[in-house]
């Protein structure tokens, strides 16, 4: 397996912005700051960083949908009372990012730890460049399975 180091290096030769430009603000960078604000509760942060075109996030829960800052300003609430403010998003892994001027969509993996458990949550964001600036348009997550993919369903 690549570390997230290589894969990034990788994924900025396939026409996607230098994750490490000093300085720059890429969509690589952006999607730890996201990360970091939403865990810590920073609603300041998170809200700036939504499209302001319009964002939609689906959490992990089907009843999870929001498309309006102030339903998604609510999710970030309802989940830090739910976490306490003891959660922690850690390093991304298996990044798969596609790239065009205005847009950019990553595809990747993280450990989420909140009251000293921690599973894993694959995310998928999409981040559209307006005024200079990459905002959140579009982001789903979920706590993959394991042990229930096809080829081992079929084996038992």
């Amino acid at each position: 397996m690549l570390a997230p180091a290589v894969m990034v290096s990788a994924v900025s030769l396939m026409g996607c912005p230098a994750p490490d430009r000093a300085g720059a603000k890429t969509p690589i960078k952006q999607t730890r700051i996201f990360l970091d604000a939403y865990a810590r509760g920073d609603a300041g942060t998170v809200m700036a960083m939504l499209d302001p075109g319009g964002a939609a996030i689906y959490g992990s829960d089907l009843a999870e949908t929001y498309d309006k800052p102030a339903q998604i300003r609510a999710m970030l609430a309802d989940d830090q009372r739910l976490w306490r403010g003891g959660a922690r998003i850690g390093d991304v892994t298996h990044l798969s990012m596609r790239c065009s001027r205005r847009f950019v969509s990553e595809m990747f993996d993280a450990p989420f730890t909140v009251g000293g458990r921690t599973v894993d949550v694959r995310f998928a964001m999409v981040w559209r460049r307006a005024g200079g600036a990459w905002f959140l348009s579009q982001s789903s997550n979920v706590v993959p399975t394991a042990g229930s993919s096809a080829r081992e369903l079929l084996s038992r």
